[in-house]
């Protein structure tokens, strides 16, 4: 299972400014019971997920940007960015707003 980290600066500069001094706006959604491959709805704004590249299996970073799109359109206004860092070789999946 992934583990839940602070966002990176870069995807911290795409949240909306005083988001840490609104904890209760922007807290993670319930889970609803549904199983899921990626930890999406525990995800609070500025929070993130990440995938090493050593665990990426080949299709994943589709697969990850697939559903960032689709929890984009089901979840709104909720706004989640895929961020690939090439240096640290990580997948950050962040939720910004």
């Amino acid at each position: 299972m992934y583990q839940i980290h602070r966002a990176s600066p870069e995807a911290i500069a795409k949240c909306p400014e005083g988001f840490e001094t609104k904890p209760d706006a922007f807290r993670p959604l319930p889970n609803l019971g549904k199983a899921t491959k990626y930890p999406i709805r525990r995800l609070a704004v500025g929070t993130c997920f990440v995938i090493p590249y050593a665990e990426a299996k080949l299709g994943i970073l589709s697969s990850v940007r697939a559903v960032a799109s689709n929890a984009n359109r089901v979840m709104a206004p909720n706004r989640y960015v895929v961020i690939t860092h090439e240096n640290e070789q990580l997948i950050e999946v962040a939720r910004i707003l």
